[in-house]
């Protein structure tokens, strides 16, 4: 049985940057070694950790929590995780949600809530998402 790779991301609210995470220490500190060394980011407030879904939209592009999509019917949505069902849920813009499985392989993810904040704003009277 093939095990779900757990990784994780780190959007930094106050220097507005997203990073991979490549470790999480027990003495509460994320330590950003994709450069190739270890630099200690304080684990506080403004870092807000996402994790990696395991899956992979249409295109093959890895899905975080807090990433936005296009691609289905009814509209944009986001990812999040629900305590409700158990799971990852794509969420529109009105709040109604569904299954994350329900709309994989029509999906794409074209930037996240953090960094394009944009994506999700109802779009103006006869105008068309960005």
């Amino acid at each position: 049985m093939k095990q779900r790779e757990i990784k994780f991301r780190a959007w930094n609210a106050v220097h507005k940057i997203m990073r991979q995470v490549d470790q999480i220490t027990l003495n509460d500190a994320i330590w950003d070694l994709s450069k190739g060394y270890g630099v200690s980011i304080p684990f506080m407030s403004h870092v807000i950790l996402m994790q990696f879904t395991g899956l992979h939209d249409k295109d093959g592009k890895e899905i975080y929590e807090g990433d936005v999509c296009d691609g289905h019917s009814d509209g944009y949505g986001k990812i999040e995780w629900t305590d409700f069902d158990g799971g990852y849920s794509y969420v529109f813009s009105d709040g109604n949600d569904i299954g994350i499985w329900e709309v994989l392989k029509e999906v794409t993810v074209i930037g996240n809530i953090y960094q394009n904040p944009e994506l999700l704003e109802p779009a103006k009277e006869g105008g068309v998402k960005p």
